[in-house]
């Protein structure tokens, strides 16, 4: 195996990330120009190159997905000729998948076979389900596979024969994205609900402070409800760092195929903003419903705020805790997090929930677009708002 130059090789990598990016997003043809550039960019004979390897995996994997079976597996049989290529089992799903679709069920059957008795059942995961039954029924036969292969393939189908989605769907990539979807969902509603609840802010005292007694008055369905939210937040970020550590291993090429649905920045830098959101989270709980006075940096117990009919005055203690610029400051930068946040979120929560077809996919990511950066600007108004004395809205003498 031939070792390339460090430049040529960095400038392969480049354009495979670049095609990667492009793959995500389903935007096939032009995946496969950076992933022929790197190709162009391999000295002759290219097939001696660990590179060609997850190159010819990557055009063969784009072609697959894009409905190009012919293509597909003309060039993943390509790839099985250059180093570390047979036994990957992500190669040997995908040309079996090819070699099934194209009518080969005998070299469909050893293809599968041998990404199955790599991973199991979990190289299957995500795909459709046609190919694990498809081997399942072939397994099942003891013409179809060779001898020293049937008898371990066999026993492991029995013995995983019975899954069941719901028992398994924390230990499945399937069932974690769901979760992800679900939660992702029942995130975007309560933050929609909680943005206009505080809107009510720019109505006078009158409303928030109402509107505030309101939930109080139902403690029980409160405090069920922000327990809700927190488990919804603690699976997300579980599920989140499950998927991410699986896409860095379940791929042992340089390719990964998430299969995400918005490849721009925000979608590389999901676990970190998010991260940063739920910190904000947490102080935002820490700031205006536990009301702890070491957090708020004005050194009032907002406890003690209180309306002229007894109520819990929310109306002056969001005056008082956004004139506080720090405080106004961090606000705006993570709720400008939330948005990039959801940009990618809502997109990929749609696809993830199987509502992204292609027919719709162009129409929901500008939906993910402008819907969160409608959710940014009306959270970041109180405080800018407030701290900038832009009071149109805000009653005078209010303080």
């Amino acid at each position: 195996m031939d070792v390339l130059p460090d430049k040529t090789l960095k400038q392969i990598q480049k354009l495979s990330r670049e095609g990667d990016a492009l793959a995500e997003t389903q935007e096939f043809p032009d995946a496969l120009k950076k992933y022929w550039a790197a190709w162009d960019l391999l000295p002759e004979p290219q097939i001696e190159h660990e590179a060609a390897t997850w190159l010819l995996t990557a055009i063969g994997d784009s072609n697959f997905r894009s409905g190009e079976i012919v293509e597909a597996r003309d060039h993943l049989s390509n790839a099985m000729h250059c180093p570390g290529a047979i036994g990957n089992p992500f190669i040997h799903l995908r040309l079996g998948q090819c070699q099934l679709d194209l009518g080969d069920e005998k070299r469909a059957v050893d293809e599968l076979t041998r990404a199955y008795m790599a991973e199991g059942e979990k190289i299957f995961e995500g795909e459709n389900p046609k190919y694990l039954t498809f081997l399942k029924t072939k397994i099942d036969q003891p013409s179809a596979v060779t001898k020293a292969a049937q008898a371990p393939a066999a026993k492991a189908v029995t013995k995983a024969g019975g899954m069941n989605l719901i028992a398994n769907i924390f230990q499945t990539t399937l069932g974690r994205k769901y979760i992800m979807g679900a939660t992702g969902f029942a995130l975007v509603g309560f933050i929609i609900g909680h943005l206009v609840g505080n809107l009510q802010f720019f109505l006078g005292p009158e409303w928030i402070n109402s509107y505030g007694e309101f939930l109080k008055s139902w403690p029980k369905a409160l405090w069920g409800a922000r327990i809700s939210l927190l488990a919804c937040i603690a699976l997300h970020i579980w599920a989140a760092f499950a998927l991410a550590a699986e896409n860095r291993k379940a791929r042992p090429v340089g390719y990964v195929n998430k299969r995400a649905t918005a490849a721009s920045y925000a979608s590389q830098t999901m676990i970190m903003s998010g991260l940063i959101v739920f910190a904000f989270i947490v102080y935002h709980l820490w700031h205006f419903t536990f009301m702890f006075k070491w957090v708020n940096a004005a050194g009032i117990d907002f406890h003690m705020l209180v309306d002229d009919r007894g109520r819990h005055d929310i109306y002056r203690m969001l005056i008082i805790g956004f004139q506080q610029p720090i405080v106004s400051i961090w606000y705006v930068v993570a709720i400008s997090l939330l948005c990039w946040h959801l940009s990618h979120g809502l997109s990929a929560m749609f696809q993830s929930l199987g509502l992204k077809t292609p027919a719709w996919s162009g129409l929901l990511d500008n939906l993910a677009k402008y819907g969160a950066c409608s959710i940014a600007v009306g959270y970041i108004s109180i405080p800018v708002s407030v701290l900038t004395g832009l009071k149109t809205f805000i009653e005078k003498g209010a303080l």
